[in-house]
């Protein structure tokens, strides 16, 4: 029987890196962090969103290779931009660190979509999204939840 690893919730993983960097990557603005847009969105302080696209384990005894989009809102462009621009690098600085919640070990982080600039014409509101890949390891000697 193959040894299979369980992989952390890689969504989770970049939602608590954002939600851990706020005070020192976002400067003066305080988004609202989550898997998916709020029912009650302050679009003055912003929206950052983190959605598994795919991705596959490169190596399956221990390695997940997740595809990230990161999607910005804000109530003007130029914040969307400045959000989703903080958001890149604090995903960048989360690399070669070791995260207890969940229980994961990020080696890696490359870019997957540069910086692109999408009008939400259902919210009526700019839009900012970028892609990321992130090589996380399973927690040594157990799942990764």
């Amino acid at each position: 029987m193959t040894d299979f690893q369980l992989f952390p919730d890689a969504e989770y993983l970049a939602i608590r890196i954002l939600k851990l960097d706020t005070a020192g990557s976002f400067g003066s603005y305080t988004p609202r962090i989550g898997s998916k847009l709020p029912s009650d969105p302050d679009w003055d302080e912003g929206v950052v969103t983190v959605q598994r696209l795919g991705g596959v384990p490169t190596n399956r005894r221990g390695l997940d290779h997740p595809n990230m989009q990161i999607d910005v809102w804000h109530e003007n462009k130029a914040d969307a931009h400045d959000i989703a621009q903080r958001a890149r690098r604090a995903l960048f600085q989360g690399e070669g660190k070791v995260y207890t919640t969940p229980r994961a070990v990020l080696t890696g982080v490359e870019d997957s979509l540069g910086l692109a600039w999408r009008f939400d014409s259902i919210n009526l509101k700019p839009r900012y999204l970028f892609g990321v890949y992130l090589s996380v390891h399973a927690w040594p000697g157990g799942s990764g939840s």
